[in-house]
């Protein structure tokens, strides 16, 4: 052994043999020494040993028997010693035949302990001469033979001595013959190197595999061996990093069977198992990231399911088990990221289905699960991101229901019913009709309790305002809630006063041309830009001073003027269409050019805090972070972007010619369409109430979408059962 603590270094090798690879089967080595161990009823173990250069070639056995046992070291001495009582011995490497030389580079020998009656047997006694506090000490065992038929206790593991060795280096265990032996736990834990087990012996009286072979990394198949009475099997294959494939074990007196496979990344498939009388699979197959099968799994008083697929990344389906007395089913398929649907599991006692479905994300359907039971349904599809539709899940004992589907791409069906506390559906897809859904399904009688839609695409409709057929083209709102309106190439202006009545018709002297776009400035002032209706498709800039008086010329060169725009500081921008972006600082002088990519800019909005956005015709959205730089594209798809604008809550609206509004929701992401009616949509703004407005050209009409506008009878479905609607 190599050790630490003053008797040599992990330098002479490493803990795990550099020469075990995952990706080659193995092979016993030609060059080790034929163990030419017993199989009859001769009690004895044989154990294959690697002598490095170093000195720290120590070892110790121990076993109880019936008188004195005996140790052959393989070196051409041997001992005797009391039963239960250490054998230790050390080897120096110059006095190992050089015939024995492995072509790994350490030398052999032959390690065989005899007795009579053995009925215990350990390899990870700590040799006399390892200090206490020694902590990493390495056994360099290669192989071992047990042919033990009296024998009741094993012990290869150093977890009952701090400083025992480590038993890395084995690579193969033959188990030929125990006693009436009860337990395996811990038996192979941490043999990384192990590559091969073979079980010839006896094992119906095991009723523990705790552990068993809990971080043998390199271990890719394990043997069929008689696991019927066996009653609790936690960690027995966790950390088998290389486990590729598992038999067919009995495992129908298991009761416990806790995080069995737990990080067994390899694992690939598994058979049927029973699991009939197991009341625990907490994290059963946990971490196993490329399980893509499994046959069929018998859970018929199973309660506790939490944790049993989490991270199992490439399983698509899995078969309907029982889960009749499941309790708990927390992150049972979170991170199942290949997962597409499950079957109807009986869900009808589960309390808890926090993060069930966390992060699956090809997750299509969910089933009409029954979670009338249910208290905890934190993050239970967050993340879900194909995940649409929801059925009616019963949610009568729901109490927490924290970013039930948070980061998902949006639900647009989610009728749940017996809501009996606050609830948040913000910012998902759902129309007026599933939300007046989810309404129709609250609880009534609650009290102090809120349903919040908010952000949703079905809490408001644009109304037609019924402001004549005719081409409608720019409109705008200045800060105290009146909007600005203007008909293509009518020299007028058409207002509504406070944002009710109509719009009324105001010519004003000095406007002339063919008008395109209109907007008022901070400081009051009102601008009109024109774009003309014939080659070349020129016109002016019109200011308003203070909003009084007539329009004057602003002299700026005429050009295909398309819309303006003011920020908080009356920076005014005006765009061209197949031209640039233009800018008048602080409401004086000229508006220069800001140097943007030539495009078909059709419309400009200023938001709140500075961003200004601009649409281009059959293209993009580009945004100037802050009023300053660059007018950068978002990566929208290419639409008829016709007119925008920024609601004070910093949602953005954009409307497409010939096709739908779009928002987005908080101005970032995806523009997300409104399910309006396709019109020849030509502009649209904000008032400071979150109002929006939104105009028609040829033979159309400004349409309103008033906040939060569910209608008063859909809100008083909710309010009449005693909910807080926010909208």
């Amino acid at each position: 052994m190599a050790v630490i603590n003053g008797r040599g270094t992990w330098g002479v090798r490493s803990l795990i043999p550099n020469v075990i690879s995952s990706s080659s089967n193995w092979t016993r080595p030609a060059d080790w020494l034929a163990l030419n161990a017993p199989t009859d009823n001769t009690e004895q173990f044989t154990g294959l040993l690697a002598i490095t250069n170093d000195d720290s070639n120590y070892v110790a056995l121990v076993a109880n028997t019936t008188g004195n046992y005996t140790v052959d070291w393989g070196d051409g001495t041997v001992t005797t010693h009391a039963s239960n009582t250490t054998a230790e011995h050390k080897y120096e490497y110059s006095a190992i035949s050089e015939s024995t030389l492995s072509s790994r580079g350490y030398k052999q020998v032959v390690v065989k302990l005899t007795g009579t009656n053995i009925i215990h047997f350990q390899t990870q006694r700590p040799h006399s001469a390892i200090a206490s506090t020694a902590t990493n000490v390495l056994a360099t065992w290669l192989e071992y033979h047990i042919n033990l038929p009296n024998c009741f206790f094993l012990r290869f593991n150093r977890a009952s001595f701090t400083n025992g060795p480590f038993q890395s280096w084995v690579e193969k265990v033959t188990i030929n013959k125990l006693g009436n032996i009860t337990s395996f736990s811990s038996l192979f834990n941490s043999f990384y190197a192990l590559q091969e087990v073979v079980i010839n012996a006896t094992t119906t009286g095991v009723t523990d595999t705790n552990y068993m072979f809990q971080d043998c990394h390199y271990l890719k198949s394990v043997p069929l061996f008689d696991t019927s009475n066996v009653t609790t099997i936690t960690n027995m294959f966790a950390g088998c990093y290389s486990l590729e494939t598992i038999p067919s074990f009995n495992f129908g007196s298991v009761i416990t069977a806790t995080s069995t496979f737990l990080s067994c990344y390899s694992l690939n498939n598994v058979p049927a198992l029973n699991l009939g009388n197991a009341t625990n699979l907490y994290g059963f197959f946990q971490g196993c990231t490329n399980l893509t099968t499994i046959a069929g799994l018998t859970t018929t008083k199973c309660q506790e399911f939490s944790f049993m697929f989490t991270g199992c990344h490439t399983l698509e389906t899995v078969p309907l088990f029982d889960t009749s007395k499941a309790t708990a089913m927390g992150n049972m398929f979170s991170s199942c990221r290949s997962l597409t649907e499950i079957p109807a599991f009986n869900t009808s006692l589960v309390t808890q289905f926090g993060n069930t479905f966390l992060a699956c994300h090809n997750l299509k359907s969910i089933p009409l699960i029954n979670t009338q039971s249910g208290t905890t349904f934190t993050q239970m599809f967050a993340q879900c991101l194909a995940l649409n539709e929801l059925p009616a899940l019963n949610l009568t004992a729901g109490t927490t229901f924290t970013n039930m589907f948070s980061t998902t791409n949006g639900i647009t069906k989610a009728p749940f019913v017996n809501i009996r506390n606050s609830f948040s559906f913000v910012n998902q897809m759902l129309s007026r009709a599933a939300i007046v859904d989810i309404f129709n399904g609250l609880a009534s009688g609650v009290t102090s309790k809120t349903i919040t839609v908010s952000g949703n695409p079905g809490i408001a409709q644009f109304l037609a305002l019924n402001q004549g057929t005719s081409d409608w083209r720019g409109i705008c709102s200045d800060s105290s809630g009146n909007i600005y309106a203007i008909k293509l190439g009518v020299a007028a202006v058409y207002k509504q006063t406070a944002g009710t009545g109509n719009f009324a018709e105001n010519f004003i002297s000095g406007l002339s041309g063919w008008v395109q776009s209109i907007c008022v400035a901070s400081n009051g002032n009102v601008y009109v830009v024109c774009g003309g209706n014939t080659p070349p498709r020129t016109g002016p800039i019109f200011v308003q001073t203070g909003g009084t008086g007539s329009f004057t010329n602003t002299l700026e060169t005429q050009r295909q003027y398309m819309d303006v725009a003011s920020t908080a500081t009356n920076n005014i921008y005006t765009v061209v269409f197949n031209g640039d972006i233009y800018m008048q600082t602080g409401g004086t002088g000229s508006f220069n050019a800001l140097g943007q990519t030539s495009r078909s800019w059709t419309s400009v909005a200023c938001a709140p805090n500075g961003d200004v956005y601009a649409t281009v015709a059959g293209g993009d959205i580009y945004k100037q972070t802050g009023g300053t730089g660059t007018f950068t594209a978002l990566g929208q798809t290419s639409r008829s972007w016709y007119g925008i604008t920024v609601a004070p809550n910093g949602d953005v609206y954009a409307v497409v010619n010939s096709g739908d509004i779009y928002v987005q929701i908080g101005g970032t992401g995806t523009f997300t369409a409104l399910g309006q009616t396709s019109r020849l949509w030509s502009d649209i703004c904000a008032a400071p109430n979150g109002d929006i407005y939104a105009t028609v050209l040829s033979s159309g009409d400004i349409y309103k979408q008033t906040t939060g506008a569910l209608t008063a009878a859909d809100r008083l479905i909710a309010t009449n059962k005693g909910w807080t609607v926010v909208a």
